[in-house]
């Protein structure tokens, strides 16, 4: 629980920093969603005894952000492109590479058209 909270202040201090430098914009829903991505695979707040950390915290950071996505485009009335093969790409990458939140930011938008 205190890595949850954790995670939730980092994202508060991260739409105080976009609003203050980028001229008052707003971070946005599909960026705070990477954001909250980002910081489960990098924290690992989840996990259960029989289980391998990573996996888990990157099962649930690509649900949710699979999730997100079709909201933000049924919103926008558009669609994503989000394959097994892009889910896969998704959670070995979680797992195993090193992601920058802004590149999750930018995978995440890329994928609405």
């Amino acid at each position: 629980m205190e890595v949850l909270l954790d995670i939730f202040e980092r994202i508060e201090k991260r739409r105080i920093y976009f609003h203050i430098f980028y001229d008052g914009c707003t971070l946005g829903e599909l960026n705070e969603a990477a954001l909250l991505c980002f910081w489960i695979v990098k924290l690992n707040p989840f996990s259960r005894q029989n289980g391998v950390a990573n996996l888990i915290n990157a099962k649930i950071a690509l649900h949710f952000l699979v999730h997100v996505l079709a909201y933000h485009a049924a919103k926008k009335g558009k669609k994503i492109n989000f394959t097994d093969q892009i889910a896969d790409e998704f959670l070995y990458a979680f797992r195993y590479r090193d992601l920058s939140k802004e590149a999750i930011m930018a995978l995440a938008a890329s994928l609405i058209y």
